[in-house]
């Protein structure tokens, strides 16, 4: 990863949320000027891709706010403080399907959300 001599001169929190919070870093570039740079951080969270005995993808129904309706997506939640990874897998599983039995949990992928915008130390797939 490449690091520069970019420089954070001041940083205002605006909002901390339940699973989010917004915060405005004043950045004196490499390039010599400064700028306003708006972050979103979310909490670390992880999501689960459930395959059942008959390799069907199960996934579940969540109102989502922002959209006003019902999305269908894969199982996901936020790390609570003292979980790891895996824990959190287990609980959102059986929080959003009732599964209890799963089988094994393999880490498939850990990642972030695209750095322009969003910050998070990290998602688990």
């Amino acid at each position: 990863m490449d690091q520069t001599s970019n420089k954070i001169i001041s940083s205002e929190t605006h909002f901390e949320g339940k699973v989010f919070n917004v915060r405005t870093d004043r950045v004196l570039l490499d390039l010599g000027f400064e700028t306003n740079i708006d972050i979103v951080e979310h909490k670390p969270a992880v999501s689960i891709v459930p395959i059942d005995e008959k390799d069907r993808l199960i996934m579940v129904r969540q109102y989502r706010h922002p959209s006003l309706r019902q999305l269908l997506e894969i199982p996901a939640g936020i790390i609570e403080d003292g979980e790891d990874p895996e824990e959190t897998a287990l609980r959102e599983l059986q929080e959003e399907t009732g599964i209890s039995d799963a089988a094994f949990i393999e880490e498939l992928l850990d990642f972030g959300p695209v750095q322009v915008l969003l910050m998070n130390i990290c998602m688990h797939l």
